[in-house]
């Protein structure tokens, strides 16, 4: 067991500097004492046989690449003081079945848990204001995610060719689906939009070929190249008068649901595309 007593913020280490790492293959265990403010940057990198990390209740932030490649690390409790999870921060520890964001959080990192291939359960909390690039991509087992109304930022490819995941719900918070954002999600089935999109990104749902159905809010503004390419889309419902669809934005074996005289109307006429006029559309 390595132990760690620090009475303020660690250092920052480069990939192999940190004292502890010579001794990589011989910790399984680690245990940073109260008082330690801060995992630092690349403290733990490439720790490939660490299985477990009691953080004590002080630290409030985790550096970047902090777990990086921490392939054997099954679970981690993120004490309730964290406000920032770092870039890279939990990439390829692919043993991680669990991830419970606190409330502090504000921020996730890019690729912060890139490549968790066992992860299956993210609670993110409330007060979570962005998420970056990459920050769920290819985890494989991930089943559900809900995006908190809190959340004004997700970035590209953010939880991208998450295989298994089903459903998502996106809160009222976030006013843009990022490029490829749910891209290559197979399995996606279930999606609740909040009622503040505006726009929806190229490919951000391209190749979600058991996505059959699609409710967009009235704030929908802007449906950009290929949003909804390859996916398996039967029907999509566009509330708004005025939204602008790229050509090749909707899977073309999809029903439109949309208003009389709206711009829905004429795209569908101008390319094709089979629309059903509504004065009203339910849930």
């Amino acid at each position: 067991t390595l132990t760690i007593n620090n009475q303020s913020g660690m250092v920052t280490f480069s990939s192999y500097d940190a004292p502890w790492k010579q001794y990589y293959p011989y910790i399984f265990h680690v245990v940073i004492n109260d008082g330690c403010e801060s995992i630092s940057d690349k403290a733990f990198y490439e720790m490939y046989y660490v299985k477990d990390i009691v953080m004590p209740d002080t630290i409030k932030l985790i550096g970047d690449y902090a777990f990086y490649y921490c392939d054997e690390l099954t679970e981690i409790d993120i004490p309730d003081a964290v406000t920032s999870i770092g870039i890279s921060a939990f990439y390829d520890c692919n043993e991680l079945t669990e991830i419970d964001i606190p409330d502090a959080v504000t921020s996730i990192g890019h690729n912060a848990f890139r490549d968790c291939d066992c992860l299956e359960i993210v609670a993110l909390n409330d007060g979570l204001k962005s998420i970056g690039q990459n920050a769920f991509w290819n985890c494989d087992n991930l089943k559900n995610i809900v995006i908190p109304d809190s959340v004004t930022s997700v970035g590209a490819y953010a939880f991208y060719n998450c295989i298994s995941l089903e459903s998502v719900k996106i809160g009222s918070g976030l006013t843009t689906i990022s490029s490829y954002m749910f891209n290559d999600c197979s399995s996606l089935k279930d999606v609740i939009i909040g009622d503040n999109i505006r726009t929806i990104n190229g490919q951000a749902f391209s190749g979600c070929s058991s996505l059959e159905k699609v409710i967009l809010p009235e704030s929908i503004n802007t449906i950009y190249d290929a949003a909804f390419s390859g996916s398996g889309l039967r029907k999509i419902y566009i509330r708004a008068l005025s939204c602008s669809i790229a050509e090749n934005a909707i899977y073309y074996r999809a029903s439109i649901y949309g208003f009389n005289d709206s711009n829905v109307k004429t795209f569908a006429e101008k390319y094709g595309t089979m629309i059903n006029v509504t004065g009203r559309i339910q849930r």
